[in-house]
């Protein structure tokens, strides 16, 4: 069973290669004389290829090495601390590689369950509770299970490996995928920054901001909105991309996203019920409390001032909200 694992670990890397394509089978000759040199305790010319390694491979793979060497004590002492540190540098650099054993060397050498456990609640939102489905790639599923079996398993030679602690990271975050909408922001917000001791992980975050939106959770519509609004200005997307989540977020009371899509419509411009439309959340988000004045002043000049009487009175006296 060891070698499954080993060889499901080796399956779940190669699809988050560190290497690039041109340098990677440079590199992988590398790799191979360094595991050769120390398992030959040939320390002066691992040391040597170690060397090789910093300047033609990624910094990441050096880091993994270097990390490797202090956890083994190969050619080198041993010295936990500073392999958790060198397994950061490369999960800071790669965000995949490397955290696996951050969470194993706090739980089996540090005795410290709980950072552990964050480490693999992060793992557990990346790839751990996945399930398989019509729409999930089978290859999304194969790696969920490897990056399981790669816990369950006898990956660090003899010790005990942190069963318990990664199923249970697995039940949070299939608890974590059920729960409301606002939980699942918090926790996106947590491996954004880092929160708690928890991992800074922008994979974690995204894919935890993606199920906030999914369930129309109006701070994460206006966050996404954000970011395509972004990418707007850098011509990635079309003017109208951000409209569904800016809706959202709108309809969820965020008046900057009120005023936005105001000016998303009124950008628009297709026809005259997209001006009217402007109008009609410019007029709403003043209501709540945006300074859009001189915007509302603009687009008054632009469409029917019998139509602009009515949208003020709706918004205003009626206290219609937009569509």
């Amino acid at each position: 069973m060891p070698n499954i694992a080993i060889g499901l670990f080796l399956f779940a890397v190669s699809i988050f290669s560190l290497h690039g394509s041109a340098a990677a089978e440079t590199s992988k000759n590398i790799e191979s004389a360094i595991r050769h040199a120390w398992e030959t305790n040939d320390c002066k010319r691992a040391a040597s290829l170690m060397d090789e390694m910093r300047t033609t491979s990624s910094q990441a793979v050096y880091s993994f090495y270097q990390a490797e060497a202090f956890e083994f004590g190969r050619c080198s002492e041993r010295n936990i601390d500073k392999a958790i540190t060198a397994y950061k540098n490369t999960y800071n650099i790669s965000q995949s590689l490397g955290a696996m054993h951050i969470g194993a060397l706090y739980l089996n050498e540090k005795n410290d369950p709980e950072t552990a456990q964050k480490w693999f609640r992060m793992m557990a939102v990346l790839f751990g509770s996945e399930k398989r489905s019509t729409v999930e790639p089978e290859d999304r599923y194969r790696i969920s299970e490897a990056v399981k079996d790669l816990f369950v398993q006898a990956l660090f030679g003899n010790r005990e490996f942190p069963e318990k602690e990664f199923e249970e990271a697995l039940k949070w975050a299939y608890q974590l995928k059920n729960s409301d909408a606002k939980q699942i922001y918090e926790q996106a917000l947590v491996f954004e920054k880092g929160l708690n001791g928890y991992p800074i992980s922008k994979n974690a975050f995204n894919k935890l901001l993606h199920l906030a939106v999914r369930q129309d959770y109006p701070q994460a519509a206006w966050r996404f909105a954000q970011r395509l609004l972004d990418e707007v200005k850098t011509g990635k997307r079309a003017l109208s991309a951000p409209m569904g989540s800016l809706t959202t977020a709108a309809h969820g009371g965020i008046v900057k996203a009120q005023v936005q899509l105001a000016r998303t419509f009124r950008d628009i411009n297709k026809n005259t019920r997209d001006l009217e439309r402007a109008y009609e959340w410019f007029i709403f988000a003043r209501k709540n409390g945006a300074d859009v004045d001189t915007e509302i002043k603009h687009l008054t000049r632009r469409i029917d001032p019998t139509k602009a009487a009515k949208i003020r009175k709706n918004i205003e006296q009626n206290n219609e909200i937009p569509r």
